[in-house]
């Protein structure tokens, strides 16, 4: 009660509810940059996913003469698929070692008993790979399954 009645008050409060409060913080701001990681990898899918699109177009006439010469529609599809997943394969690998760098240096400041990573971040990112990459072929692989050789070849 003294406290409370002075000129700058001080509250007191169980040391569980400090850990409660601290809990939801942490849980708040976890869930805050899971969504920007999220959002900036979407981003990156329709980013590549629009490229992707633009290089199809481009390239539209040179598919159906591939389909003319004989070529079946799944191989073409393949191809598109290997493009994207070169593309993001690419931007994985640049990133995991830069990562690598960053884990091995101590730059966010996260005490290590090894100097690379381990071995599931690496496995997460080729699945993380293959399914944006997947992604990123549904829009080109739906307007490639839907063209006709002849119009596409009538272009030229």
């Amino acid at each position: 009660a003294h406290f409370q009645a002075g000129a700058h008050p001080t509250l007191s409060a169980p040391l569980s509810d400090f850990r409660e409060s601290a809990g939801r913080q942490v849980s708040t701001i976890r869930l805050l940059i899971r969504g920007a990681i999220a959002i900036a990898f979407f981003t990156m899918v329709l980013i590549v996913a629009n490229a992707v699109m633009q290089s199809v177009r481009e390239r539209l006439g040179e598919m159906a003469v591939m389909q003319a010469l004989g070529f079946q529609e799944r191989t073409i599809l393949l191809l598109v698929f290997a493009e994207v997943f070169v593309l993001f394969g690419t931007g994985a690998t640049l990133g995991l070692i830069l990562a690598n760098v960053g884990f091995a240096f101590e730059i966010a400041g996260s005490k290590a008993s090894s100097t690379i990573l381990p071995s599931h971040t690496i496995g997460w990112t080729v699945f993380y790979v293959t399914l944006f990459a997947l992604l990123a072929t549904l829009l080109p692989g739906w307007e490639l399954s839907k063209m006709r050789v002849a119009d596409a070849l009538r272009r030229l």
